[in-house]
């Protein structure tokens, strides 16, 4: 199909298309408004210090992404469910929260959706506090971890104030870094818009879809109303019309040889 002919069609049928647009978009829209929202509330934590060293930092990063999978797994999930009294069951679990991290952020985003925008929001809130209340309950050392590596004969011989500086150091690094900590820094609040479903978008693309199908029912109803005005005109021709009568005899038989080819095409 040429340009001009489809705008052919569409200066033609322009009010097949604007109904077939109207009516599947109506459709939509009473489908959409009628379907129940979903909506997305989310929670950030921060992973480590603000600042800190680069290697700190980048543990932290590290350490993001271990958060992260946490605060999407069943029991973390299961347990802020149970502790945000909102009844869910494992496969509404795996649906409805979700978690990413930036290793150069450090920012963990819990997102949960709900029907319930508020039911969202507490969900979101309890997976951050079983986070939190997990980070709390990881066992401390009380042993010296740097206890064996200053007993070692070539520290042993430096001055006490540098061996001091030594064993700061590797404490910083092996005991008391403080690249696990963690802390909310944005907490859910109840969102006032559903992100699901998107009514203006379906209503757009029903719309778009319904211009079309009325574009090819347009297009077929054209080529079926000129096949048939063809198949009047074939009927309607006498080639005797164009034939001399001293060629009459010669015309009558090139005429029966032609009823009977197109009797057998219609056969």
């Amino acid at each position: 199909m040429t340009a001009s002919s489809s705008l052919g069609v569409v200066r033609r049928w322009w009010w097949l298309l604007a109904a077939g647009a109207l009516a599947a978009g109506l459709v939509a829209w009473v489908v959409t408004s009628h379907s129940p929202g979903r909506y997305q509330a989310e929670a950030k934590l921060l992973v480590g210090p603000v600042s800190a060293d680069y290697q700190t930092l980048q543990a932290s990063g590290m350490i993001g992404r271990t958060y992260a999978e946490l605060a999407a797994s069943r029991p973390v999930a299961q347990a802020a469910a149970r502790s945000a009294g909102v009844n869910l069951t494992p496969k509404q679990v795996a649906n409805a929260v979700s978690a990413t991290s930036s290793d150069v952020t450090r920012i963990i985003d819990i997102r949960v959706h709900h029907s319930n925008p508020v039911v969202a929001a507490r969900m979101a809130n309890a997976i951050s506090t079983q986070l939190v209340q997990l980070r709390r309950r990881v066992p401390v050392a009380r042993t010296d971890p740097a206890g064996p590596l200053m007993r070692a004969p070539a520290l042993a011989r430096l001055p006490r104030k540098q061996r001091h500086r030594i064993h700061d150091a590797v404490l910083r690094v092996l005991w008391l870094s403080p690249a696990g900590n963690l802390e909310v820094v944005d907490a859910a609040v109840p969102p006032r818009r559903p992100v699901a479903p998107r009514t203006g978008l379906l209503v757009l693309a029903a719309a778009l879809g319904g211009a079309l199908l009325a574009a090819v029912c347009a297009v077929v109803r054209d080529a079926w109303v000129d096949g048939a005005r063809e198949e009047e005109l074939l009927d309607g021709f006498e080639l005797e019309d164009f034939i001399g009568s001293e060629d009459r005899s010669h015309g009558i038989a090139l005429q029966r040889w032609l009823d009977e080819a197109r009797s057998e095409e219609l056969s």
